[in-house]
């Protein structure tokens, strides 16, 4: 396991996700790498280092609006010049990140059901 994966609070999901981040794309951007504690993004954006951005999104059908996430890490897209991969991190109450959780934790489980797939979504230090 890299120190990266160690430092890990949440269970990462490999699953799509459709954020509106205004600040970042005037349309909706998916997110296919999700946790409780952010997202990994492509935008056309690149925010400054540690500025907030509002975002919102829905999580099976359980609405998360006029939310603030702060940039923790961008990259621009070696293959797509002026698209830029970026870290967002969430700035939540306890108790919402625990009901967006469970929110994730029941629609990966809807998938696993559907797709007869076993996902492993216990954090990494408890694998």
């Amino acid at each position: 396991m890299n120190e990266k994966t160690v430092r890990r609070k949440d269970p990462q999901y490999k699953i799509p996700l459709e954020l509106e981040i205004p600040a970042l794309s005037d349309t909706p951007v998916i997110a296919e790498n999700v946790s409780a504690s952010g997202f990994h993004v492509i935008v056309p954006n690149d925010p400054q280092n540690k500025s907030e951005v509002d975002i919102s999104f829905k999580v099976s059908g359980k609405s998360f609006e006029n939310l603030k996430a702060f940039k923790a890490w961008s990259q621009e897209d070696k293959d797509r010049p002026g698209m830029f991969h970026v870290g967002l991190l969430m700035l939540m109450e306890e108790t919402e990140r625990k009901e967006l959780f469970e929110e994730l934790e029941r629609l990966v489980g809807k998938k696993k059901v559907a797709a007869g797939l076993k996902i492993d979504s216990r954090s990494p230090q408890n694998r």
